[in-house]
């Protein structure tokens, strides 16, 4: 599979102007936040996602650098990562 850059490449080409206006997500598939009482990434059935371990200050850096070099605006989070994934995004939310 191409790198991300390649693929914001294809787009930022087809959408020409319109890509200012585009806003993308990313899954929060495979990221294990180590804090809270569910500290499981869980993945869509059928799916096998190696997780990396990040505490919760450690997310929303992540995401803040993804957001700062990819334009990553939306984080999808899966019912089994949404009690762990709360403090990320409460701290993530209005920035």
């Amino acid at each position: 599979m191409p790198p991300i850059e390649e693929k914001l490449a294809w787009i930022r080409e087809a959408a020409g102007e319109r890509f200012e206006h585009l806003e993308f997500g990313q899954p929060a598939i495979g990221i294990e936040v180590t804090e809270g009482p569910l500290a499981t990434a869980l993945a869509p059935r059928g799916m096998q996602v190696a997780a990396r371990r990040m505490s919760t200050q450690q997310a929303v850096e992540h995401f803040l650098e993804q957001r700062e070099h990819y334009g990553i605006s939306y984080i999808q989070v899966v019912e089994g990562q949404l009690e762990n994934f709360l403090p990320v995004l409460t701290q993530l939310n209005g920035k």
